[in-house]
C-alpha cells in the first residue's frame, strides 16, 4: 500500500514539476533555452511514474520492509529548506547548511569532517559552475 501511495505522490510532483517546465522557454537542439532540460526532465518523470505504477498493478508476494519514515521526512524538509535558503541567502551558504544538515542527519560522527566536506562541495561546484561553466547561480 505504502509503495502504491509513493508512486501516485512521484507522479503527482513529476506532473507538477512538467507543468512549470512547460512554461519556460523551449529553444532547439541547437540553441536550448531555459526550458529544455526541465522539460526532457519532466517529460522523462511523468513517464517513468506511470510505468511504476503500472509494473505495481502485476505483482504479488511482495516482501513488506519496514520504512523509515523519519529520515524520509527529515530529508524532503532539509531539500525544502534548501528552496527556500537559496532565494534567501544564496547559494554557497544554502548549500553548506543543506550538506552539513544532511551529512549529521547520516550520523556522520564529530562536526568537523562533515563541516570541512559541506564548504569544499558547496565552493567546489560554486566555483564550476560560475567560474568554468560561466552559469550565475543564486
Amino acid at each position: 500500500m505504502a509503495e502504491r501511495v509513493l508512486s501516485y505522490i512521484f507522479l503527482l510532483g513529476s506532473l507538477c514539476y512538467a507543468v512549470y517546465a512547460y512554461g519556460l522557454s523551449f529553444g532547439v537542439m541547437s540553441s536550448p533555452k531555459a526550458g529544455f532540460l526541465p522539460t526532457i526532465a519532466g517529460t522523462a518523470a511523468v513517464i517513468i511514474a506511470i510505468l511504476i505504477i503500472s509494473s505495481g498493478q502485476w505483482t504479488v508476494n511482495i516482501k513488506k520492509e519496514r520504512v523509515y519514515w523519519r529520515k524520509s521526512i527529515l530529508v524532503t524538509a532539509g531539500l525544502i529548506f534548501y528552496l527556500v535558503g537559496l532565494a534567501v541567502v544564496g547559494y554557497i551558504p544554502a548549500t553548506f547548511l543543506v550538506m552539513l544538515y544532511l551529512l549529521k542527519l547520516m550520523e556522520v560522527q564529530d562536526w568537523l569532517i562533515p563541516a570541512i566536506i559541506s564548504a569544499a562541495v558547496a565552493l567546489f561546484c560554486y566555483g564550476v559552475f560560475n567560474g568554468l561553466l560561466s552559469i550565475s547561480l543564486p
